[in-house]
């Protein structure tokens, strides 16, 4: 369970960053205008909400233990 919350965590990582390249790329004056940006915060969206409901699965003491290396 701790190996999926971490990889989770890891590909809503990746699409973040990607959403923020978007973001950075954009030639809309609103973020929300741009097809990309839009596909990115989907995926950010869907893979934060997997990384919380893997997390819960976990007893409070292992996900405060993620939550700390997740942050260093």
């Amino acid at each position: 369970m701790v190996n999926k919350v971490v990889s989770w965590n890891t590909k809503y990582e990746e699409a973040n960053t990607q959403r923020d390249l978007a973001y950075d790329n954009t030639e809309c004056d609103h973020e929300e205008d741009d097809k990309v940006w839009r596909k990115w915060n989907r995926v950010c969206e869907s893979t934060f909400d997997k990384y919380l409901e893997y997390l819960e699965m976990l007893p409070k003491s292992e996900q405060k233990n993620i939550e700390k290396q997740i942050t260093i």
